[in-house]
């Protein structure tokens, strides 16, 4: 028994120092050809360069955009409203309707319920007496038997029962005060109204305000008269506008900036009250050199390029150089100094560069 113990004891060592053999030998193999692969790019970045794509500094227009939402308005837009709890005897006119300066749109009771309230009839009452007294006045005077003085006095009276009258009236026949398109009426016939609460909306559409608030990021770049563009996001038609007011600081609740756009509306498109998203171009660059985002690299000192240069052999090196850089979008670079037009610069490979290093061209890129 303890013959076929130490027997199966040596196996078991073998077999284990088999296994550590193995192991070493392939840790070795994997070692020496780790090292010749790293051995192998670096020979080949020696010998032929490092692996770049590149592409021409070139000249092109640029322009920035700011994504606003807001609410759209009438050019002119105003509430109707009494100030007297009366009853609706009628509504004139609907949503829908257009409407000139003047017309009656809703029409209030004319007996007033309390003292404290204008009583269109009272003042109608008075009104038709200062005038029979007006008359009389005038026809004693023609005959001298009252003066001057009595005359005026009695058409003074006129003047101030007939302002009296169309303040009862305006009380109770609530007119427009400008043409448009009522919006919206709130009341029906009937009802009884409630003081300072607006009974109707009448708004002015053939051209709109949409009022906006912007981030801080966004209000820095916004000025009064840059252009704006409204796309309709069913059609995809396009109303020109611009922004026409920028309040001069942002709200202390919200942090925001609140302004307005203008729009030409006359097809209708913009109604009053909808939500929609504007576009304010803030600022742009006519025939300017550019490069590709991917390009720049940021250093302490601010911003460079690897550029292109071709050596008397023929071969390709890079060079580290600072550049200007002016106006930013989301893929190009405006290039205010250090680069020339055609001149070329490395877009991808950079993370591998040093300056003065031997590149490789694989792709000119926008280039056939």
């Amino acid at each position: 028994m303890n013959s076929q113990s130490r027997g199966l004891g040596r196996i078991i060592g073998s077999v284990v120092v088999l296994i550590v053999i193995v192991a070493l030998f392939a840790w070795r193999f994997q070692a020496l050809g780790v090292t010749q692969s790293v051995a192998s790019v670096r020979a080949i970045h020696k010998d032929e360069g490092k692996p770049v794509e590149v592409v021409s500094v070139s000249r092109n227009n640029l322009s920035n955009h700011a994504i606003l939402a807001g609410t759209v308005e009438g050019i002119e837009q105003y509430a109707l409203v009494s100030n007297n709890r009366l009853r609706v005897n009628k509504v004139v006119h609907t949503a829908g309707n257009h409407v000139e300066a003047g017309d009656p749109i809703i029409l209030l009771e004319k007996t007033a319920s309390s003292p404290m309230q204008h009583s269109y009839n009272k003042y109608l009452a008075l009104y038709e007496d200062a005038e029979r007294d007006s008359k009389r006045m005038a026809a004693l005077f023609e005959e001298g038997a009252v003066s001057a003085q009595a005359l005026d006095k009695a058409k003074m009276n006129l003047r101030v029962a007939r302002t009296n009258l169309n303040d009862a009236k305006e009380a109770t026949d609530l007119h427009a005060p400008l043409a448009g398109q009522v919006m919206s009426v709130n009341v029906d016939a009937g009802e009884t109204v409630t003081p300072g609460k607006p009974l109707a909306w009448i708004a002015r559409t053939d051209s709109v305000r949409v009022v906006f608030q912007a981030g801080s990021r966004q209000a820095l770049a916004l000025n009064v008269d840059q252009p704006a563009i409204w796309r309709s996001p069913i059609s995809g038609d396009i109303l020109p506008g611009s922004v026409t007011r920028l309040d001069l600081a942002a709200n202390p609740q919200t942090h925001l900036l609140e302004g307005d756009a203008l729009f030409s509306n006359s097809s209708g498109q913009l109604l009053p009250g909808i939500l929609v998203s504007i576009e304010v171009e803030t600022g742009q660059r006519q025939n300017v050199l550019t490069i590709p985002v991917g390009a720049l690299e940021t250093t302490a000192d601010g911003y460079a390029v690897f550029v292109l240069n071709k050596e008397n052999s023929g071969s390709n090196v890079v060079k580290f150089e600072k550049i200007q850089i002016g106006m930013q979008t989301s893929d190009l670079i405006e290039v205010t100094s250090g680069l020339q037009e055609n001149d070329q610069v490395v877009v991808f490979g950079k993370s591998i560069l040093t300056d003065g290093d031997l590149v490789r061209i694989l792709e000119m890129r926008g280039e056939k």
